[in-house]
């Protein structure tokens, strides 16, 4: 794998039908090998597997082509691309199992006249050891490698419009393109104004491909079944309106020439003039029979773009993946240029620094030097000096004479006193608050009498007794202010 997810030019288309498959290997749009795969039991099995598996990293491509595929087309009010597109996609997930599939698809990228829609809901019941084994393997040894899931009926719509683009159809209201495959025989679409209308697949036995008159006639009624189908579907078409272009082998084309289409215009074409017309070379031989290859070799270098590309839960998960992985640059880079932008402007500011450190430098001096030259002048000092002056007779005006009165005075105003004081000391305790303590003998009464006048008188200080010891009436009192 190469950047962001590239790959070289290597790519396999596997068309596969109720007969087999048909792998087809193309490298930078040159077909290097083919091969046909009748069953798994089969010796090309192995060939295939090995294709497979060899190119493991090549773009791998299934196109559908099996008769129990049904289309209906179904219509959708008139609204937006947005809306119908979502209508579109709630009838069905388009995706494919072992077992079959279902897929639900806008039969056109506009709208009709009046703005409403149609969608084409496409099934298919899949009971083939062939298809299981070669999805498988593709999951098992390339599941970021399988492109998609296609249906020839849809691709065969491609090829038409490339056909009538590059005159080899006539512009018609109706046409009715067959093809014969050796994976699945004759598949028929009929396009109206360029829309898938319907599709079939039709039975080609053994003894009528070796026979090229019996294959011709069976071509010749299935394009008059077509047109039956047309009116039976409540349309109406002239024959100056339709347009039937078949691509079968050159015997079969030589007989169709006998036939009469009644006014039809017809064209027959082998699968060489068909690569011819679709700009295709060194794809088939003159001599060949079946267009399976142009159909695949076309259909991976022009995919259809409004039709369904359906895919397994294996090939959804490696999707989601390869997707991460792509627009995960996206985040990396930014976060570099954001990580690399702050970076250099983070250099750039201490670059500016830098240079202005010199400027900084010398201001710092300057002003240091000022600084310097004004505590050394004599009127300065005069002036600080005055300032501490001023501020120290500010906190002794505002200090008390003589703290401790405060608490001495009132107890000296009690009247009678059933205690005396015996002692008095004071201090000054390290969140310079005084705290004074009293010898205190008690006469008569209790203690707690003492302390409660005591706590009256000095009712803006604490009062704490504590008996001294080995004295019955003597006790210490602190005063602490509140």
């Amino acid at each position: 794998m190469g950047f962001l997810g590239l790959r070289h030019g290597s790519k396999v288309a596997i068309l596969i039908g109720d007969n087999g498959a048909i792998v087809v290997h193309t490298v930078d749009g040159e077909v290097r090998s083919k091969l046909f795969v009748e069953s798994v039991g089969s010796k090309e099995w192995s060939d295939a597997k090995l294709c497979i598996v060899s190119n493991k990293k090549s773009q791998i491509y299934f196109v559908l082509d099996h008769s129990s595929q049904t289309y209906t087309r179904h219509p959708i009010p008139a609204t937006n691309a947005f809306v119908a597109r979502s209508i579109a996609r709630k009838k069905s997930s388009n995706m494919v199992s072992q077992d079959g599939f279902s897929a639900a698809f806008l039969n056109s990228q506009s709208p009709n006249e009046d703005g409403s829609w149609e969608y084409v809901f496409a099934e298919s019941t899949i009971q083939n050891e062939l298809f299981s084994g070669l999805l498988e393997l593709s999951s098992e040894h390339a599941p970021g490698s399988l492109r998609g899931i296609m249906l020839l009926s849809t691709e065969l719509v491609n090829i038409a419009k490339e056909a009538v683009a590059k005159g080899g159809l006539p512009q018609k209201k109706w046409i009715v393109f067959l093809v014969y495959t050796k994976a699945g025989d004759l598949r028929q679409v009929v396009l109206r104004n360029g829309e898938l209308f319907s599709s079939i697949a039709v039975e080609v036995s053994k003894d009528e491909r070796e026979l090229p008159d019996v294959l011709s006639g069976k071509v010749h009624q299935e394009v008059q079944n077509a047109l039956q189908s047309i009116t039976a579907a409540g349309e109406t078409y002239d024959s100056s309106d339709v347009g039937v272009c078949l691509v079968v082998s050159g015997g079969v084309k030589s007989s169709l020439l006998a036939l009469d289409f009644k006014g039809i215009d017809v064209s027959i074409l082998t699968p060489y003039e068909l690569g011819k017309l679709l700009d295709i070379k060194n794809c088939v031989s003159v001599g060949s029979i079946y267009c399976d290859t142009i159909l695949l070799y076309f259909t991976i270098h022009n995919p259809a773009g409004c039709k369904p590309r359906l895919h397994t839960k294996e090939t959804i998960a490696c999707n989601r993946a390869r997707l991460l992985q792509k627009i995960g640059i996206i985040p990396a880079c930014a976060a570099i240029l954001v990580v690399t932008t702050l970076n250099v402007l983070w250099s750039a500011e201490v670059v500016s620094y830098a240079k202005r450190e010199p400027e900084l430098r010398a201001t710092v001096e300057s002003l240091t030097g000022e600084l310097l030259k004004l505590r050394g002048d004599r009127e300065f000092i005069k002036v600080n000096e005055m300032y501490e002056a001023v501020d120290l007779y500010r906190a002794l005006s505002s200090a008390s004479p003589c703290p401790i009165s405060k608490a001495i005075v009132p107890i000296s105003k009690l009247g009678e006193r059933n205690f005396d004081i015996t002692s008095f000391s004071w201090s000054v305790m390290e969140d310079f608050k005084v705290v004074v303590k009293l010898g205190v003998a008690i006469k008569s009464g209790k203690s707690e009498e003492v302390e409660r006048q005591l706590s009256n008188a000095l009712s803006d200080c604490k009062v704490r007794m504590v008996q001294v010891p080995n004295s019955g009436q003597d006790f210490t009192v602190y005063l602490e202010r509140a």
